[in-house]
């Protein structure tokens, strides 16, 4: 049997937090893609066009598409916060109330089921101390275990993550199905980082926030710039960020040492909107340590059923068959669950440029998945590493207990391929004696967990194809270039190929967000290709031959057999996703909850003449008749009620209103206290009392206006404080609302 000869171990470093030291629906460069109705753009598939003009200087925040700023506390979860910065970036066009649970991913990364290896006696607490990685973040969110929304697993509620949780259960409460993980090449020493600093800059200026981390030291930051250097004798650990702009003019004066060139990232960190410029920094372009930068790009849920795949903990590492192989293929072998048509191929790619030819075919033959029946084939553009989702040119109809295969061939530069699930260990003992350890988390037990024969193979193209489940470890000993004594271990598993179904009588829509806006187009698609059937708001059943114009809130039913689709648009409101307010040397996020159609209000605490705004919306704002510009720090005055207005092409109008105070007593956010409040929160303590919440539970800002005597408890005596008050305040005995 053919050896794997050659192989990369992947960076397996934890990201553990280091201590903080305290107009129009779209853009430049943006488009809605057809099929997933998710703002996508060109690069998230392939590279950016080489002739692309870019600014110097480019800022996310200015177009509405960065959420707002966390704070991870003490617990390792910075990881979490910068995948999700990135994902959330796609997402707020259409969502800008986006909230991503950052502690279930890293939770649920560990879980005993399902994730990686965690110590049996560890408490909640020590997991989520534990850090992540790329390699963990990136197989857990293509398998669809999440993302779950902050809702359902609030930061720092601990009793919310539990131990026995199903990787079923979690894939169920996903919000969106990650289907690309898209990983740069990222190394300011090498001869080609000006293109790869380029390439790193079209995708966020095409709307991809990038998820980053660093080696992290504070002695390092200098007015809110940060650059280490290659200085290996200051300690540091490694922290998750991420990069939302950039500034070409930053001089190289501006860091703590010199940098050797100017320009630098603006960076969102997860300490807190107070920590730093506002919770952002300017990380150099130089910086050495910089690693791991990634975007993440979601899917609706709606658009797939299921995933056929092996490889539960994705890429750890990327192999070869020859020493300087060119070119070289991977592929698994499934059995259909049920009646359904693959639509779509997921795979990972293991060297930036790879060109990909996938090919899908009918019962193969045992240990030779290219052959029996070729159904589909397609060849796409180069690619970056990572994971992409290719729709098929041609779906291919399933049945029952049917056998496919999905053969994925890349080829490029020489290198390793072959994208697989690995343990790897590398032991390298210098003259002095010393030993260092450089291993994976993910170990051989768990690749053995659901590991079989006639699973997953490799190859070159063209050449005898060889089953993964058979090859020997890697377990070498030698002497490398300077003179280190070198073991490397490596174990491999399932190779990264998965396959993405519909059912065959589906109706898939482009858009499956509740609201859109006016003018939008609607297209509707068959997985088979066959003619669909539709009706707008129960009206007269017609053909489906063109895209469905959004002129106000509507029904769409759908369908191709007997079983009918219905997707309810609203029409979208223009909408700020964040609004921080800041007065000296304090921010805190307004906290706006609906109030009518149209209305929105909220209370800031903060007291002075004046408020600094740092508003985040994809419209255009005001605030008391003046232009509110996202992402730009704006100086307005304060003591008085505040009353700010989004607006957007084919959207409805909102309104914001921002009260002073704590607003202690005003349940219904109307300005007042009075009977109504005090109702509302009998009401609650009512329903509370005979557990009949279910899923209607109010908000921590709500409860906290609730909760008048501030004892931890919404009940009866808060309603009884809250008549009280308005009795008095209405006879003039009380000078304004608490």
């Amino acid at each position: 049997m053919k050896a794997l000869v050659r192989a990369l171990v992947c960076s397996a470093a934890l990201l553990v937090p280091a201590a903080p030291v305290r107009a129009s629906a779209l853009h430049s460069g943006e488009r809605v893609d057809d099929r997933t109705g998710v703002v996508m753009t060109a690069g998230t598939e392939g590279t950016p066009e080489e002739d692309a003009v870019l600014p110097g200087q480019f800022d996310l925040r200015t177009k509405g598409l960065v959420s707002s700023v966390k704070n991870q506390g003490s617990y390792g979860t910075c990881w979490t916060f910068s995948a999700f910065g990135s994902l959330e970036s796609t997402l707020l066009p259409r969502t800008p109330d986006v909230d991503l649970s950052e502690s279930a991913l890293a939770y649920y990364a560990y879980s005993g089921q399902f994730g990686f290896p965690a110590g049996e006696a560890e408490s909640t607490a020590d997991i989520l101390k534990k850090g992540g990685n790329y390699y963990i973040t990136s197989p857990m969110l293509t398998s669809w275990t999440g993302p779950v929304a902050e809702s359902e697993y609030p930061y720092g509620d601990l009793t919310a993550l539990d131990p026995a949780l199903p990787a079923d259960s979690l894939r169920e409460r996903a919000l969106w199905h990650v289907t690309d993980a898209v990983l740069l090449d990222y190394d300011p020493s090498a001869d080609a980082f000006e293109s790869e600093l380029e390439a790193a800059k079209m995708l966020v200026y095409e709307g991809h926030a990038l998820s980053a981390c660093y080696l992290n030291n504070t002695a390092n930051y200098r007015n809110n710039t940060y650059f280490r250097g290659d200085q290996p004798n200051q300690s540091g650990n490694y922290h998750g960020v991420t990069v939302v702009g950039w500034d070409d003019s930053i001089p190289a004066s501006a860091f703590r040492t010199d940098p050797g060139r100017d320009g630098a990232w603006l960076v969102k960190n997860s300490w807190g909107m107070n920590w730093g410029d506002h919770g952002y920094f300017w990380l150099s372009y130089a910086e050495p340590s910089i690693v791991e930068l990634y975007h993440l790009t979601g899917q609706p849920v709606q658009r797939h059923d299921d995933q056929y795949r092996y490889d539960d903990y994705g890429m750890w590492m990327g192999v070869s068959v020859e020493e300087e192989d060119t070119a070289a293929r991977m592929a698994n072998v499934f059995t259909a669950r049920e009646d359904t048509v693959l639509t779509d191929v997921m795979f990972c790619t293991a060297m930036t440029g790879d060109r990909c030819t996938i090919d899908v075919y009918r019962a193969p033959e045992e240990g030779v998945p290219d052959s029996g029946e070729l159904a589909s084939s397609q060849t796409g553009k180069r690619l970056m590493t990572g994971y992409h989702t290719v729709a098929l040119d041609t779906p291919v109809v399933l049945h029952e207990g049917e056998r496919f295969s999905i053969v994925v061939t890349m080829s490029g530069r020489a290198g390793q391929h072959i994208a697989c699930e690995c343990e790897s260990r590398v032991e390298t003992t210098g003259s002095n004696g010393r030993t260092q350890v450089s291993a994976t988390m993910l170990t051989a037990e768990c690749i053995r967990r659901d590991f079989r024969e006639g699973e997953s193979y490799y190859g070159l193209p063209g050449e005898e194809w060889f089953d993964m489940y058979l090859e020997d470890p890697l377990d070498e000993t030698y002497t490398d270039e300077d003179g280190n004594e070198v073991h490397a271990y490596a174990f491999f598993g399932n190779v990264c190929v998965r396959g993405l179904t519909k059912a065959a009588d589906a109706v898939l829509f482009s858009d499956y967000s509740a609201a859109l806006p006016l003018g939008t187009s609607v297209t509707l698609t068959s997985p088979t290709g066959a003619p669909i059937l539709y009706r707008i708001d129960g009206g007269e059943e017609q053909l489906y031959t063109a895209p469905i114009e959004m002129t106000g809130e509507m029904e769409i039913a759908a369908r191709t057999g007997d079983a009918v689709f219905t997707q309810h648009y609203a029409v979208q409101e223009a909408a700020l996703s964040s609004l921080a307010c800041y007065a000296g040397t304090q921010g805190v996020y307004a906290d706006f909850e609906r109030t009518a159609p149209g209305a929105y209000a909220a209370y800031c605490s903060l007291e002075g003449d004046t408020l600094e705004l740092l508003a985040g919306s994809t419209g255009e704002l005001t605030c008391a008749g003046e232009d509110l510009p996202s992402g730009v720090l704006t100086q307005v005055p304060w003591g008085e009620t505040l009353r700010l207005t989004a607006a957007q092409e084919g959207m409805r109008s909102v309104t914001y209103t921002l009260y002073p105070g704590t607003g202690k007593g005003d349940v219904d956010l109307n300005g007042r206290v009075n009977a109504v409040d005090a109702s509302l929160i009998l009401r609650y303590a009512a329903r509370k009392g005979a557990k009949a919440l279910g899923s209607q539970v109010p908000g921590e800002a709500w409860l906290g206006r609730a909760d008048y005597n501030s004892d931890g408890n919404v009940n009866a005596n808060d309603a009884s404080a809250v008549l009280v008050y308005a009795a008095r305040f209405g006879a003039g005995l009380e000078a304004r609302a608490k």
